[in-house]
Parts: structure tokens; C-alpha cells; sequence
């Protein structure tokens, strides 16, 4: 990810806020704006953190496999 969340999330609501009109911004107002940017935070960090949990699975299962594969060369040793 080249942008933290929060960045990210503020990027998102400025350009949110540039698409609607005057009224529609006066009417959400700058405290809706910042919860709808924490939202947004909240959001983009959840989903990485699911995406690294998946990773850590994958690199967890290879790691496995790798130690299983190595344990058939090793001589005197049995595989698992």
C-alpha cells in the first residue's frame, strides 16, 4: 500500500467532497465528513489486515511444505 489508511481515507473524502454540491457538503457538515473518514480508516485497515492474515496462512502452509520436502534429503531423517 503506498498511502497509511489515514492518508488514504482523507484523500477519499476530499475527493467525495469536491463531487457534491455546496448544500449537500453545508448539510453533512465537517463532523460527518471526519466520521465518514474514520469510517473509510477503519475499513481500508481491516481489509489489509484480513489480506496479511490470508498471506501468513499461505507463507505458513509453504513453510510446512518446504520443512516436509527438505526432511525426504536429509539423510537419517525421518519424514514427518
Amino acid at each position: 500500500m503506498n498511502h497509511p489508511p489515514k492518508e488514504h481515507a482523507q484523500r477519499v473524502v476530499e475527493s467525495f467532497s469536491r463531487i457534491i454540491s455546496a448544500s449537500a457538503a453545508t448539510h453533512i457538515g465537517q463532523k460527518h465528513m471526519l466520521e465518514l473518514q474514520w469510517l473509510i480508516e477503519s475499513a481500508i485497515a481491516n481489509a489489509v489486515h484480513e489480506e496479511l492474515q490470508q498471506i501468513t496462512h499461505q507463507v505458513d502452509k509453504l513453510s510446512g511444505a518446504l520443512h516436509h520436502a527438505a526432511k525426504r534429503f536429509e539423510p537419517n531423517q525421518p519424514a514427518e
